[in-house]
């Protein structure tokens, strides 16, 4: 605990997206074509990114105008996953903060490996 991880918006907005659903208790699902959750991680982007990151949330409105892809959502995931073993100093510390996967294949979905309970959800 007391560790500050420094991320940039677009992982940050990535996190708190996949918290926010955790807390909901809503795993993510990957479906083509998708718009609701491109708009509710666009939402959190919005939410986190400051005016240095315009330009870079432009990019991603665009990147994901048909949805949340699995190559996009594997790429953040992976990102992410670095970004807190990096910063946590190992896999195991980090795994908390990580999404993991349940389900079979074709039918799996995504969340933290945190408890709903333990998350809380501040905004500004």
């Amino acid at each position: 605990g007391g560790r500050v991880v420094k991320l940039p918006p677009s992982l940050l907005a990535f996190l708190a997206w996949c918290a926010i659903r955790r807390k909901r208790g809503e795993p993510i699902r990957l479906r083509k074509g998708d718009a609701e959750n491109a708009a509710e991680f666009l939402h959190c982007f919005k939410k986190v990114r400051g005016s240095s990151a315009a330009a870079e949330y432009e990019d991603t409105e665009r990147a994901l105008r048909n949805g949340i892809d699995a190559e996009y959502f594997g790429e953040k995931r992976s990102r992410l996953k670095q970004a807190l073993v990096r910063t946590l100093g190992s896999k195991d510390a980090a795994h908390p903060y990580c999404l993991v996967r349940t389900g079979r294949r074709g039918e799996s979905c995504y969340q933290l490996a945190l408890q709903p309970e333990q998350i809380k959800v501040v905004e500004n």
